[in-house]
């Protein structure tokens, strides 16, 4: 996972300006254990610097941890896919601009206001 993880970010980590203003800053070796939680998400791999850099919508809001309880400033960035019914989204939460961690799922397109939480830095 590592080797396809420093693959999609060409390196070790990668710096993505995000439209919304800041940028984010992954490490391949962090994020690929991030995946292997759940392996799944490694599909969605090739889509992560197409998601963080051009978004449909990006957001920052604070979320509770359903594991924790803990509170943390998290940012959304949602993007729609073919079909056109089907949304991909990313939640990532940083740290001080470091990557922390991640969730990459598919909803359905009537379930993205679930996702709009705090507040909007940035909407096509």
């Amino acid at each position: 996972m590592i080797t396809a993880t420093k693959k999609a970010l060409g390196g070790d980590s990668k710096i993505f300006k995000t439209p919304g203003g800041g940028a984010v800053n992954v490490d391949a070796e962090l994020l690929a254990g991030h995946i292997a939680k759940d392996p799944d998400r490694g599909r969605y791999l090739p889509l992560i610097e197409d998601i963080l850099t051009n978004p449909y919508e990006q957001w920052m809001g604070f979320f509770v941890s359903t594991k924790t309880g803990k509170v943390a400033l998290r940012q959304v960035f949602i993007k729609v896919y073919e079909p056109k019914s089907r949304i991909v989204e990313i939640v990532v939460e940083t740290r001080q601009g470091q990557f922390v961690g991640w969730t990459m799922t598919r909803r359905q397109k009537q379930e993205l206001n679930n996702l709009r939480i705090g507040k909007l830095l940035y909407g096509k």
